[in-house]
């Protein structure tokens, strides 16, 4: 049986070990705006973020779900994208890389990891993200624009549904918002001349809809086009429709990873 000197001393150890558990616990709370570190393609990426929920959720979606890594299916498209890629490179071109929706630049970066060569315009139109994807992606070949995508250049209401900073919503929805620029993919096409036409990425909260409305013939020069849906925020709105009709009008491949949905062009992913 433990004296009381044994006794006090089991006490006082278990209490350091509370006290010790508490300090690492706080410490974590504390730290929740720390960079995060990730290695990919092995490459060390840092993102910087603000601690929140939505900015630490994006960058989760990114390095550890890997949302925008090509699928793997018995035609083997992940080969495929990576092969064409080398192809612009080998033959003197700047892949281009459009990311739009970018939030705080986590995919960016993502991107800039798998595809050193390429350039990267990174579309965000809120304010808030827009100060870390600065931060993030202050670099060479990286084209930051303080703005929504759209079939043609202009403005629009940026509006926040309250649902976090991953869900800004960009049209006229009765909230109260703030105007944006708006800047085409042709635009974009015609201010980087010598680029080749490489991936389209869009994460823009239900504007897909009016995105896949533009000339058919502007998008459809990128080979990759990555697009998260929102018919389930949306229901009854249709707002992949016109995303459907450019996909089937132009006969190219589907397929799908996490929350995103892929429209291949085959042919040019076959081509040698």
């Amino acid at each position: 049986m433990p004296t009381a000197h044994a006794k006090v001393d089991l006490l006082t150890e278990a209490m350091m070990d509370v006290r010790r558990t508490a300090r690492w616990y706080w410490g974590k709370l504390k730290r929740v705006d720390r960079p995060l570190k990730f290695i990919v393609n092995g490459q060390s990426v840092t993102v910087q973020h603000s601690g929140s929920i939505a900015n630490r959720n994006a960058i989760s979606q990114c390095f550890e779900d890997h949302q925008y890594e090509i699928p793997e299916t018995g035609v083997d498209y992940r080969l495929k994208v990576r092969d064409l890629y080398a192809r612009i490179v080998r033959d003197g071109g700047i892949p281009l890389i459009i990311d739009a929706g970018a939030n705080i630049g986590a995919s960016a970066l993502w991107f800039r990891a798998q595809y050193p060569e390429a350039m990267i315009v990174a579309i965000e139109p809120a304010t808030d993200n827009l100060k870390w994807l600065r931060v993030n992606c202050a670099g060479a070949r990286f084209d930051i624009r303080g703005a929504a995508i759209g079939p043609e250049d202009g403005e629009t209401t940026l509006t926040d549904p309250g649902a976090g900073a991953d869900s800004y919503r960009t049209g006229g929805s009765g909230l109260p918002g703030y105007t944006v620029p708006v800047v085409s993919v042709a635009t974009i096409l015609a201010q980087h001349p010598g680029t080749v036409p490489f991936i389209l990425k869009a994460d823009i909260e239900g504007a897909e809809q009016h995105l896949f409305r533009g000339d058919p013939a502007v998008l459809a020069q990128f080979p990759i086009i990555a697009v998260e849906p929102h018919d389930w925020m949306l229901p009854g709105e249709g707002t992949a429709l016109s995303f459907f009709g450019f996909h089937t009008a132009a006969k190219r491949d589907f397929s799908y990873h996490s929350e995103n949905i892929f429209s291949l062009d085959y042919a040019k992913l076959a081509e040698r």
